[in-house]
């Protein structure tokens, strides 16, 4: 019922060490992670490069997210009614930033997560006004580098919510630029 983050590394890395990534390994890497109660970097790099690979190379088309993949994705990653962790969030967030391209409802629901956390913790860090601003400009996301009207209405939803709290500085230049 436990592995240590040094067992998911070498899981990870015997997995991985052909080079092919398959569907019942990607979800097998999936439960290893949700069985981890904190990140190792070297764990979490792992896994990500894995899924990505996985995702944008090994299944066709190259590069691009199939609608059918985004479903599997958002899948493993939306269990129990869970809010996407950290981790997971950036393993969506690479996707969107690495893939060609990727059906709009896995830049939303990557969106989504990330909005629903700042709304959560009550205010918008650094580390996840980051995450927004890398949701919000991914070149396989909703707009690519573009804000959308879906986006721009997350932005204001998230604002309605923290504005008064004491975010980082970089909050409000992220929300101006992106929704000027």
């Amino acid at each position: 019922g436990e592995i240590s983050e040094g067992e998911a590394l070498r899981s990870v890395n015997d997995i991985y060490k052909d080079g092919i990534v398959s569907r019942t390994e990607a979800e097998a890497l999936f439960r290893l992670s949700d069985m981890l109660s904190s990140s190792d970097p070297a764990w979490q790099s792992r896994f990500k490069e894995a899924m990505r690979d996985f995702l944008l190379t090994r299944e066709p088309p190259e590069g691009w997210i199939t609608d059918e993949e985004a479903d599997w994705v958002i899948g493993q990653v939306q269990t129990d009614d869970h809010t996407p962790t950290l981790d997971e969030m950036d393993l969506l967030i690479e996707l969107l930033r690495k893939g060609d391209g990727a059906p709009a409802k896995l830049a939303k629901y990557t969106l989504d997560a990330i909005a629903d956390r700042i709304i959560e913790d009550g205010l918008a860090n650094l580390k996840m006004v980051e995450r927004l601003r890398f949701a919000l400009y991914a070149g396989a996301g909703d707009g690519g580098l573009w804000v959308s009207q879906y986006e721009a209405a997350i932005l204001f939803k998230i604002n309605d919510h923290i504005a008064e709290a004491r975010n980082a500085a970089t909050w409000n230049d992220l929300f101006a630029r992106a929704v000027g």
